[in-house]
């Protein structure tokens, strides 16, 4: 089994690097105090799929593709892990928290682009394991759902309370779903200023009297 670890940046994004704890479960982006780069309390979360084999090219292309958009991202320790996953988490190896429906959109395109490069002409559907519940995205192997990135389960609903977060559904009813009516818009090149705001501002984050509600505690807790 092949350790995963991604390229460390380089460039304007040196003081950040890729640690790993005690259990070794997962690579995160971290700054240079050890912190996870920031990145939104709920919203559309990226599963970029892949298998035990195609696993070691996709981190190699897909990550400086997640470090220059500044998208905090994890990526498993190892093919072991991989391969070792079941259930609701089958396929959930390499996750992005993009922090917008339009930076959502275009990750998922710069993605595509990378690894059209490095597969041409491939089938990607022998080079990633669906991820379950998730909604496929885009042409190549990434997934999408709408969920909560922080510890706690629960995410804002209509009406500003808590509620849970289902890992049965790829997102809760009262999100919209923009996918297939406006992603199309990033290969158009639309210029980020003609996008309406719902797919420029960031996902919610909670202020302390909400962190309180879903968390049970003020503050927020690190994925």
């Amino acid at each position: 089994m092949a350790v995963l670890r991604p390229p460390e940046p380089v460039g304007p994004l040196i003081d950040t690097a890729y640690t790993t704890d005690m259990s070794r479960s997962w690579w995160r982006w971290v700054d240079g105090d050890n912190r996870p780069v920031p990145f939104p309390d709920e919203g559309w979360k990226l599963h970029i799929g892949g298998t035990v084999d195609s696993a070691p090219g996709i981190v190699a292309q897909v990550a400086p593709v997640l470090q220059r958009m500044q998208i905090f991202h994890k990526v498993a320790h190892s093919t072991e892990m991989l391969a070792s996953q079941t259930g609701t988490q089958e396929g959930k190896w390499f996750v992005a928290y993009p922090w917008s429906v339009l930076q959502a959109f275009e990750a998922v395109h710069e993605i595509d682009r990378c690894l059209d490069r490095l597969y041409p002409a491939a089938d990607y559907q022998d080079l990633a394991i669906p991820v379950p519940h998730d909604r496929k995205v885009g042409r190549t192997v990434v997934y999408a759902r709408y969920g909560q990135n922080r510890e706690g389960g629960k995410i804002l609903g209509s009406n500003g309370g808590s509620i849970a977060d289902l890992r049965t559904q790829y997102k809760p009813v009262h999100i919209r779903d923009y996918w297939d009516s406006h992603y199309v818009g990033v290969g158009a090149g639309i210029p980020t200023h003609e996008w309406p705001l719902q797919f420029r501002h960031a996902f919610p984050r909670y202020n302390e009297e909400q962190a309180r509600a879903v968390y049970g505690r003020a503050g927020r807790r690190e994925a």
